[in-house]
């Protein structure tokens, strides 16, 4: 289904699914959000960037649904940009949607969310900043959920994939005077890592072009990140291993408890080194 029908859902029916969700499925839920940049520039050239991202997104879900664990605890919405912002899709866990029947509810409505049902098509320019805010709002909306049915969670994750530098810094924000949307997203991202201790990974894909590189390194970095202080640059054709690396941290926290830190190795791909260490919620 197309992923813009998830935003027909009101939010009577998201209330009502994510009480269902949560009286089948008692476990500490992990939100994760992914960002993926399908702007125009990430489907060009002789060996496109979105077919490593579409192959990596396949092996991240695969890989998830294996683990019994990450399976039933992982809640995942993903988040498709590029001019425009695609609504986010429906939390769920691996386990819900590689069950067969596990989805009628969703598809009564014309809803499919399985993982592999994402639509990968160029989107135009690179609406960055766009795409942060509705992450924030729909982890923000989630958490509610979580409260109002009594389900513990871990602190929430939101990792951002992109190949270029985010085209809307200079947009103003609709409804802040004397802000831009990227001063916004850096003043909703620093509260939400340093006062509730949400981790923001942004990875970039190099492009070769000097210029260009140091655009996108410049925009990403001055977005408060944790628990890397700076982007992350992704080694060519490194894509897979970086969503198994993905993966495996993802099982990790999943497997420890809500209040533990956990400490990671680096990401694998990753042109950069790091000590991720994440802190109990």
């Amino acid at each position: 289904m197309a992923h813009e029908q998830i935003a027909l859902l009101d939010e009577g029916f998201k209330a009502n699914w994510a009480e269902k969700q949560f009286q089948n499925n008692h476990e500490d839920r992990c939100p994760v959000v992914m960002i993926y940049d399908c702007s125009g520039s990430m489907f060009m050239g002789e060996h496109p960037m979105i077919e490593e991202l579409r192959r990596g997104h396949e092996l991240l879900q695969d890989e998830l649904v294996k683990d019994f664990v990450a399976s039933t605890r992982a809640d995942i919405s993903y988040i498709m940009y590029g001019a425009d912002v695609a609504p986010p899709t429906m939390f769920a866990t691996p386990a819900e949607v590689a069950e067969p029947g596990s989805s009628g509810e969703l598809e009564s409505v014309g809803v499919n969310p399985k993982f592999n049902q994402l639509n990968f098509e160029p989107m135009g320019a690179t609406s960055t900043n766009a795409a942060i805010l509705a992450a924030i709002d729909a982890i923000e909306e989630r958490l509610k959920h979580y409260n109002k049915d009594g389900v513990s969670h871990y602190a929430p994750m939101i990792f951002l994939i992109t190949d270029g530098w985010a085209t809307d810094n200079d947009d103003p924000h609709p409804t802040t005077a004397g802000k831009t949307i990227q001063d916004y997203v850096v003043e909703r991202l620093g509260d939400k890592i340093k006062n509730h201790r949400w981790m923001f990974m942004p990875v970039y894909i190099p492009s070769g072009d000097k210029e260009w590189d140091m655009k996108t390194f410049e925009t990403l970095n001055a977005y408060p990140s944790s628990p890397s202080k700076t982007p992350i640059p992704l080694a060519p054709g490194k894509m897979l291993k970086f969503f198994e690396w993905l993966s495996a941290s993802v099982q990790t926290r999943s497997a420890s408890r809500t209040d533990e830190t956990v400490s990671f190795p680096s990401p694998a791909g990753a042109d950069s080194d790091f000590n991720w260490v994440m802190t109990g919620n």
